[in-house]
């Protein structure tokens, strides 16, 4: 996320349609946890979420348990991409809100009748998703990272580092290292900081 989209978006808990503006997000999911309440029962974590899962409305939420059954734990794993409809209305506005238009786990499209008003029905479908391509920084790059967070002098130099720049554009691997890396290069700093100390 550049300093733009940090600036635009949304205060919430969860993946808001605004969020969307202008771009599809293909996600993995974690966890889904379902919880005994009317409204928003469903959070779905994915991978790199920030914490802020995206909760479907009922509509998208039986598009799910109609493409990958009632077993949601099962759910963990699959990917899907969201956009942000813009046609979607709330109390005769216009508002707009997340829609998914693919899911992985399918060979073919796959059309239901989903609830347009209280009298009304419409078709929905969703296409299959191909296989999500991990993020993998190139090899040259991530030494680069990985040397310059060993070779960091101070701890203000590792702070400059700003490893959470790169979440969302290294692998999960490659993000464990970096962490590693900082936190024993920390702990260094700070020994080397107490033995320089007078005594």
């Amino acid at each position: 996320m550049n300093e733009l989209d940090k600036a635009l978006a949304p205060k919430s808990d969860q993946l808001n349609a605004d969020d969307l503006l202008g771009v599809e997000k293909t996600v993995t999911i974690a966890k889904v946890t379902v919880e005994d309440t009317t409204e928003q029962p469903i959070s779905i974590y994915y991978e790199g979420d920030n914490g802020k899962p995206y909760k479907p409305c009922k509509s998208m939420g039986r598009v799910l348990r109609y493409v990958w059954q009632n077993d949601y734990n099962s759910w963990a794993g699959k990917s899907m991409t969201l956009f942000n409809d813009t046609n979607v209305t709330w109390a005769g506005v216009a508002v707009g809100g997340i829609r998914i238009s693919h899911v992985s786990g399918i060979t073919r499209p796959i059309t239901m009748p989903l609830a347009a008003s209280k009298s009304s029905k419409k078709p929905y479908t969703v296409k299959p998703l191909g296989a999500v391509v991990p993020v993998v920084m190139a090899e040259d790059k991530f030494i680069e990272i990985l040397t310059d967070i060993e070779q960091a002098e101070a701890k203000s130099d590792l702070t400059a580092l700003n490893i959470a720049q790169y979440k969302g554009k290294i692998s999960d691997q490659q993000a464990k290292q970096l962490r590693e890396a900082y936190k024993t290069r920390l702990q260094e700093i700070k020994k080397e900081t107490e033995e320089e100390l007078p005594v």
